[in-house]
């Protein structure tokens, strides 16, 4: 991460030229951002990865300060001792150490690995006994993937590009602070989705290119960006949610005030008592309070066992615990019974009413501003864009 630190910092020169103008200095500046400024996306890991190119060949450095090695253009992955081997029709090479691997011809001809298509190149390392993959991609590249992988591309263009500055927010927040030594975020919505170029449409790359640049700040630093599908009805302080860092306030929201997307879900008794260790000879009594609008206590008859709700949904599974706003918790019987509102977390902008806003005629910025309130819309063309922004310190605002 030094070198991206050190790359950012050689532009700052560039970017008091880019000062707001439209083409010539500032346009270079930030074409010559996109390119500079990376990230890496933990993919998978496993024992087998068939790897192709879409183009003539696939090339393969075992080194930065190796030259690239041109293979056909299909060649298979697996660990080989302590190395990794590239398995193909000419037979078997072997590496000692992690590998980096690109298509061959133009620059925005993909790599392709099982049904996924990535831009950029693809590292590869032995971790433990498997292989671990992580793209390596512009960051304006991945930006634009993930509004493509988080948005249907039919909905409003300005709801696509708030997407656009939350996804690019987010990521540059965790690039003050990676996830591992070897990558900086994950391809899943623990970060946020990213199927590479599989899903990446027309008009996502619009609203990213419309937006290049532009991030959330606090004190000049990317905010932790959160989004989610639909509210419930209002959004949710993060500090109600997950219990640290700062938090913007809840917002109301017309669309999901009409629209809720009610749910229920059923579950044994025996899964709570085994999940919150509740004697199963024990009275299981149900309570919940509204403040934190987050937090649920369940109880027993030797105590009571407090839990975050977000604990909860993630050891029962977001996808049937599918938001943190109860609206109904009753016990039926040999089983729990939850009624529920809404589609995720609750916190940050909610999606479903960022694209009613824009329909209704909102722009991208007033619906970030609705979700947002107090951050600072900066980057795209301002001189402290960017370019003289130091990431070397870690910062959550979630």
């Amino acid at each position: 991460m030094r070198k991206l630190f050190t790359a950012l910092v050689a532009l700052s020169s560039v970017a008091v030229a880019w000062g707001g103008e439209a083409g010539g200095a500032g346009a270079e500046a930030k074409a010559r951002l996109q390119f500079i400024t990376r990230v890496r996306v933990l993919l998978d890991r496993g024992r087998q990865f068939p790897i192709s190119s879409s183009g003539s060949a696939l090339y393969v450095r075992p080194s930065e300060k190796a030259d690239w090695l041109a293979f056909p253009n299909t060649v298979t992955l697996k660990p080989d001792g302590d190395g990794i081997a590239l398995h193909g029709a000419w037979g078997t090479t072997r590496f000692l150490g992690p590998i980096t691997l690109r298509a061959g011809g133009t620059p925005d001809v993909p790599l392709v690995s099982g049904a996924r298509r990535f831009a950029g190149a693809i590292r590869a390392h032995r971790s433990g006994d498997k292989i671990t993959l992580v793209n390596i991609l512009p960051l304006e590249d991945y930006v634009a993937a993930t509004v493509g992988a988080e948005m249907p591309a039919s909905w409003e263009l300005e709801a696509l590009k708030a997407q656009a500055v939350l996804s690019r927010t987010f990521a540059l927040n965790r690039l003050s602070r990676p996830r591992a030594r070897t990558y900086d975020l994950v391809a899943t919505v623990s970060d946020q989705a990213y199927a590479g170029v599989t899903r990446l449409s027309p008009r996502a790359r619009e609203a990213t290119r419309v937006t290049l640049g532009e991030y959330l700040a606090v004190t000049g630093r990317p905010i932790l960006a959160h989004f989610h599908a639909r509210c419930g009805g209002a959004t949710t302080p993060g500090l109600a949610v997950w219990g640290h860092g700062l938090s913007f306030p809840g917002a109301r929201c017309s669309y999901c005030l009409s629209h809720p997307a009610r749910w229920d879900a059923a579950f044994p008794i025996a899964t709570f008592r085994n999940i919150f260790n509740i004697p199963m000879d024990g009275r299981l009594g149900l309570e919940f309070t509204r403040e934190p609008v987050s937090r649920r206590t369940l109880w027993a008859r030797t105590g009571t066992v407090s839990v975050r709700l977000e604990t909860l949904r993630r050891l029962l599974g977001p996808s049937v615990l599918k938001s943190g706003r109860l609206v109904e918790v009753e016990q039926q019987g040999d089983k729990v019974v939850v009624r529920g509102e809404g589609h995720g977390h609750g916190v940050g902008m909610c999606q479903w009413g960022a694209n009613d806003l824009a329909r209704r005629g909102a722009g991208y910025r007033e619906i970030l501003g609705r979700f947002f309130a107090g951050a600072t819309l900066t980057g795209g063309g301002k001189r402290e864009g960017i370019a003289q922004l130091d990431l070397s310190a870690p910062t959550e605002l979630f």
